[in-house]
């Protein structure tokens, strides 16, 4: 028998007066019902804030921060939310996604069952609209797993990374107690280093049900972000922090440096010179810049490149 312990639900929104409610009515039919929902709203230009303001005073919502500065950061919303969560367990549910009724017990239960630091799901992709967005799904992902936090970001978070949205993560709050906070300090990813450092905590589940509804449109940071080059050049500043932290063999490095090759060079979305901004980073690697994409081609069938 598992306790019910309580999740701090993060809500960070900028102008997404269009998905909004949908985001919080979302949360508030979830089955799993001991949450506090904190609202924060970063100087939106919409009619975002009167969205929110309907929900003051509903006995779920604790906080409502409406920041009169934009703070130019998501990260930094997410560092305010965290600093305001009372909860055991906290949920980012990011302001333009949606969650099946089930998310929030199912993550619950993959926690404690695994005892693990961090529970996300599988997440259907959306349009503006709702529609669904097709995608292939390898088999890696069709099937639950828990595994060493160490073994799973090795091999899912610094190459392409698979915890690519935080509306499908619930993770212990006593996780972020001994993080740095320099995740704020980054435009792109950011996400990708606070889950690296909870990561290094304890075992990570999966939970290969599509409970998350990732939703994609033109307003979307990370777009912007992978035209200009910014996430992969923020992407190797964070490789090289973690690989004498990890102390990762040679192979490990080309893989993973030949990963971020591949994605560049196949990449048709780069402008102004994003490619070679991009490149401009992982070509720093020197001995690895000659190799790394060919071999990458060669082990691509590992479970690494999947």
């Amino acid at each position: 028998m598992y306790n019910t312990p309580l999740v701090s639900v993060i809500i960070p929104n900028y102008c997404h007066e269009f998905f909004l409610r949908q985001r919080i009515e979302s949360v508030l039919n979830q089955t799993y019902q001991h949450f506090e929902i904190i609202l924060l709203d970063d100087c939106s230009s919409d009619e975002s804030v009167k969205i929110i303001d309907q929900y003051r005073g509903h006995p779920k919502v604790t906080h409502i921060v409406i920041n009169a500065v934009n703070s130019g950061s998501t990260f930094k919303q997410w560092q305010l939310g965290l600093s305001l969560a009372k909860g055991e367990f906290i949920w980012i549910a990011e302001s333009d996604d949606v969650a099946q009724p089930t998310l929030l017990q199912r993550l619950v239960d993959a926690l404690q069952m695994e005892n693990s630091v961090l529970a996300f799901a599988a997440s259907r992709w959306i349009d503006e609209k709702g529609e669904t967005i097709e995608r292939r799904i390898t088999k890696r992902w069709k099937q639950n797993f828990s595994m060493d936090g160490i073994v799973f970001l090795k091999k899912y978070l610094l190459g392409y990374n698979f915890i690519y949205n935080a509306s499908a993560v619930v993770f212990k709050s006593d996780a972020i107690k001994t993080l740095s906070d320099s995740y704020t300090n980054y435009k792109a990813s950011g996400d990708r280093f606070f889950w690296l450092q909870i990561c290094l905590q304890g075992k990570v589940s999966y939970v290969a049900e599509q409970l998350n509804l990732f939703r994609q449109h033109t307003q979307k940071v990370s777009g912007h972000a992978a035209e200009t080059g910014v996430n992969q050049v923020e992407d190797f500043q964070i490789y090289q922090q973690i690989k004498s932290i990890l102390s990762l063999s040679v192979l490990e490095r080309i893989l993973i440096c030949g990963y971020h090759y591949r994605a560049i060079y196949q990449s048709q979305n780069f402008v102004n010179g994003g490619k070679q901004f991009a490149l401009s980073a992982w070509k720093q690697e020197n001995f690895f810049n000659v190799f790394s994409y060919m071999v990458y081609l060669f082990f691509r069938g590992l479970e690494i490149a999947r």
